[in-house]
């Protein structure tokens, strides 16, 4: 949320970092500085149908005006690779070596 990009909110998990200006186009735009760069938590990432899926791109559970910072592609790259870490040691939890 809007909310969160401003206060440089601390998840408990982050995925990725980012620190793009709210950038929202069309004739109801807005754009906006950051004072901070933010932290992406990864329960943006987490669906909630599918225990096993996650969702690391811009379809990811964002608000419109987060989602218009977060949307770069160097963000989701990042993201992605945060999510991919996330599950390689959800998995050595679990899988015996």
């Amino acid at each position: 949320k809007e909310q969160d990009l401003r206060a440089g909110t601390l998840p408990m998990r982050t995925v990725a970092i980012a620190d793009h200006m709210m950038d929202v186009h069309g004739d109801n735009g807005l754009a906006k500085e950051l004072d901070i760069p933010y932290e992406i938590p990864l329960e943006c990432s987490m669906t909630k149908e599918f225990s096993n899926l996650f969702v690391a791109c811009r379809g990811a559970s964002f608000s419109h005006i987060a989602a218009s910072s977060a949307r770069l592609t160097r963000t989701m790259i990042s993201m992605g690779e945060g999510v991919g870490e996330y599950l390689t040691e959800q998995i050595k939890n679990v899988v015996p070596n």
